[in-house]
């Protein structure tokens, strides 16, 4: 009788170091792939697409940091809508205006943009840029 006992238990420890190992597995892959994964934990969230993102950043978050991010990205929402606003106007200097009313940063990666002759730095250019993301 103790002969079966330790078996079950020896084959329950293994049993969980299989599953443990299993699931280790899963967490890595779901890590290396979170434009996968991130569409189907959070389907009906716009804008999760899970491009360029280490699902371990996220899990380390903590609430501080979410309402931090989301400020930041509402901020650059508005300065974005700020500056398609003034390309829709039009006028002098429309495109200059409207650079200026960006963010720092989003100024960096239109710049990137145009340094790789993806658009043209100008009023036309920048519109079909802020229209596309």
């Amino acid at each position: 009788m103790i002969e079966e006992l330790a078996s079950v238990i020896w084959r329950k420890r293994r049993v969980l170091q299989a599953e443990g190992a299993t699931i280790n597995k899963g967490l890595k892959e779901s890590a290396r792939s979170a434009k996968t994964v991130i569409p189907a934990a959070a389907p009906f969230e716009m804008g999760l697409s899970g491009d360029n993102t280490d699902i371990r950043d996220l899990m380390d978050l903590k609430p501080a940091d979410v309402a931090e991010s989301q400020q930041s990205a509402r901020h650059d929402l508005e300065a974005t809508n700020k500056a398609s606003a003034i390309l829709r106007k039009g006028g002098d200097r429309a495109y200059d205006k409207a650079l200026r009313t960006l963010l720092p940063d989003t100024r960096e990666w239109w710049q990137e943009y145009v340094d790789d002759e993806e658009y043209t730095a100008d009023a036309t250019g920048l519109a079909g840029w802020n229209l596309e993301w």
